[in-house]
């Protein structure tokens, strides 16, 4: 059974039951809808997505792409989690229980793909950079004049974009086993605690050399790595949400807010203070 958690005051995902899941406040609005020529199944929509808004646990017989065009919006499924912000975008797969929320005020688009409904090659949750060419496809698909065999056409290439996407390092995986995800939702809702891997496995039962062993073949990070993204993950949301830097650097355990940049820039390959929360078009 899935559960709905509240978000913090500081735009951090609060989590139980090991879950990154978040109760909005309010349904988004919708902006614009678009039936694809040519398909009865395949459509685009366009909403705005007020602070505190979102969409509840849910999936869909068909594939989702959904990206802002502004703000920022936080999309997880029970057992991953990321930030996305204009110029990322996220491919959620047929069947697949995800929510979505908004960090602030965000614009978001949305298509439903039911002709062409898999990629193999991407079985979860996977992000994707819009780019020039990418970016150009989702706008073209969302206009009325296009024929049917053009539309069949720029969802091949859509296809064939997502398909050949850079794996992203954005993602914030969970481990399966119970102990080791108790010590992950520990972290994201404390990120400064300090305590030691030792004193974290202790809490659980567990040895540290267990916890590190599962992180590693469950995560496919070293615990330490993962501790560090999980600490980049809450930050990037407070950041959206339009938390400074040097609260940022304060709340996921940082005393010096330049080495918390460093960090920062190392994992999202920009500084935090270039995260600044875009207006609505």
């Amino acid at each position: 059974m899935l559960n709905n958690h509240a978000s913090s005051t500081d735009g951090q995902p609060s989590s139980a039951d090991g879950q990154f899941w978040m109760t909005p406040t309010s349904t988004p609005e919708l902006l614009g809808h678009t039936v694809l020529t040519g398909s009865d199944t395949d459509h685009l929509y366009t909403f705005r997505v007020a602070p505190g808004s979102g969409f509840d646990p849910h999936q869909h017989v068909e594939t989702q792409f959904v990206w802002p065009i502004a703000g920022s919006i936080q999309v997880s499924t029970p057992d991953t989690s990321t930030v996305l912000r204009p110029g990322r975008g996220a491919w959620v797969p047929s069947g697949m229980v995800h929510a979505v929320m908004s960090i602030g005020d965000a614009t978001i688009r949305t298509l439903y793909l039911h002709e062409l409904r898999s990629l193999p090659q991407l079985a979860g949750l996977t992000v994707v950079t819009v780019d020039e060419l990418l970016g150009a496809v989702l706008d073209r698909l969302g206009t009325t004049d296009l024929s049917n065999p053009e539309r069949v056409h720029l969802e091949a290439v859509l296809f064939d974009c997502i398909a050949r996407h850079e794996p992203s390092t954005h993602g914030m995986p969970l481990p399966d086993d119970d102990r080791a995800r108790r010590v992950a939702m520990t972290l994201l809702d404390e990120p400064a605690d300090s305590r030691t891997l030792t004193e974290l496995a202790r809490s659980v039962g567990a040895s540290s050399r267990t916890l590190r062993r599962i992180f590693h073949a469950q995560t496919g990070l070293s615990f330490e790595q993962w501790r560090r993204r999980a600490r980049m993950h809450v930050a990037s949301s407070m950041l959206a949400s339009g938390s400074s830097v040097q609260r940022c650097a304060r709340s996921v355990g940082y005393r010096s807010p330049s080495a918390f940049a460093a960090a920062y820039r190392d994992t999202f390959g920009h500084a935090p203070s270039e995260q600044a929360t875009p207006h609505r078009p």
